[in-house]
């Protein structure tokens, strides 16, 4: 066990599982689970509308919503026959999910968010031909797909494998969809019980390396007790890692914030990725620590992440209108950042400094016929000719020509809520 002493300005690390669950805490994704007896859709008015996705209209629950949209009462995005469909299977019980079974291999990934499952799409994103319930192995609310050069599928589990609620959660699925290994934050409170008093957090992304896996924990807090009489408390966005490969090894958390020199104060995390040298990059809401102390959404880099942390703002926060997936292609020579409502992705040449500005501006993606639209997380294909991202209105955002900057929403039955997105095999 190793902790640095906070109050000197160090980095805050935790080596082992070093903090404890409580009861309760804030929301995750706004639509609710399927599996819920009563499950309801957050359609205007949101317990937090800055972690949330936008839909218009009034609360109703999803089998309402449905109803209204196969009668043609409220604009959908989907045909009228796939909405009655869904409305059929969620009347009787059934899974709303269409799946055309078949030997096609899945050209891409998509994470359907709310309802827990990994869907594979075949080339030309047309039809879903495979899916992965990741429920079944205790990871709730997968948002973002990482697809790694040997073409195993990654995704982040925002309540934690098994239901923890003690922090990000990450799985790992071989390419036919099998579980590989399962890594999640917690607390070991009985081999340390004074060192975490109080602990709950979820997170939003994950990303691995050879070496490496990270999650990035959206919001933690917790008391984490440097002695039986020294208990620092601390909420805010934090990282884990595990060895690649050894998920029951005790995992380290890196606490931005707390990193002596940190220019901005992170109170929240959102989506990240990391280059094969361990440095993380990151987009988050926070302020600056100094002058002109600017709050909003910015882009941040852990460099050397696993052994002297230094942190670096490299888009100032009030820079992202609201914040999406970070990936680093190109084999590590560009950074992507993507701005959820902007409905743009930033391209930054590597390694980046500090005040960078965009090199490449992809997108707008396309917007429905009401104007909607959020494209959250993707990833490039193999020759990054070409980029998907999920999109929260329920289609993939797919650059058509990535050269001339033209998009197509790719929408079919088997897509319910999708939120991430990556291309098999990747460019990883």
């Amino acid at each position: 066990m190793r902790i640095a002493d906070i109050s000197k300005g160090a980095a805050l690390l935790f080596t082992g599982a070093a903090f404890a669950s409580c009861a309760g805490g804030p929301a995750g994704s706004s639509l609710a689970s399927p599996n819920a007896a009563a499950s309801t859709v957050a359609v205007s008015a949101y317990p937090n509308p800055d972690r949330s996705r936008r839909l218009l209209h009034r609360h109703m629950s999803r089998k309402e919503l449905l109803k209204l949209q196969a009668e043609g009462k409220i604009a959908a995005s989907i045909p009228a026959k796939v909405l009655a469909w869904q409305l059929a299977h969620r009347t009787a019980g059934r899974s709303e999910r269409l799946v055309k079974r078949s030997t096609a291999v899945p050209a891409l990934w998509a994470a359907d968010t709310n309802n827990d499952y990994l869907v594979g799409e075949k080339a030309g994103l047309t039809a879903t031909v495979a899916d992965i319930n990741t429920r079944k192995d205790g990871c709730d609310d997968p948002i973002t797909v990482k697809v790694d050069s040997s073409q195993n599928i990654w995704t982040n589990c925002e309540y934690g494998v098994d239901f923890s609620e003690q922090g990000v959660g990450a799985a790992e699925y071989s390419s036919a969809g099998t579980l590989v290994n399962t890594y999640n934050s917690g607390c070991n409170s009985t081999e340390f019980p004074y060192e975490c008093e109080i602990y709950f957090g979820y997170g939003f992304d994950q990303a691995e390396n050879s070496s490496y896996v990270f999650g990035f924990d959206d919001f933690i807090e917790g008391y984490f007790c440097v002695s039986a009489s020294s208990c620092p408390f601390y909420d805010g966005g934090a990282f884990a890692y595990w060895p690649n490969g050894s998920p029951s090894g005790e995992p380290t958390l890196i606490v931005p914030s707390s990193i002596e020199g940190a220019p901005d104060t992170i109170d929240d995390g959102y989506y990240m990725d990391v280059d094969a040298s361990n440095n993380i990059y990151f987009d988050f809401y926070g302020c600056q620590n100094q002058s002109p102390y600017s709050c909003g959404y910015g882009l941040g880099e852990i460099e050397n992440a696993t052994t002297s942390p230094a942190m670096l703002e490299i888009l100032p926060p009030g820079t992202l209108e609201f914040p999406g997936g970070v990936v680093v292609s190109g084999g590590g020579t560009t950074l992507n950042v993507t701005d959820q409502d902007a409905r743009t992705t930033c391209q930054l040449a590597m390694p980046v400094s500090s005040g960078e500005v965009c090199s490449t501006t992809l997108g707008p993606t396309k917007a429905d016929f009401m104007g909607l639209g959020n494209p959250v997380s993707g990833d490039f294909n193999l020759t990054q000719t070409k980029l998907a991202e999920g999109d929260a209105y329920g289609w993939l955002d797919a650059s058509v020509d990535l050269s001339g900057n033209i998009w197509k929403d790719k929408q079919n039955p088997g897509l319910l809520e999708p939120e991430g997105a990556a291309y098999t095999p990747s460019d990883r």
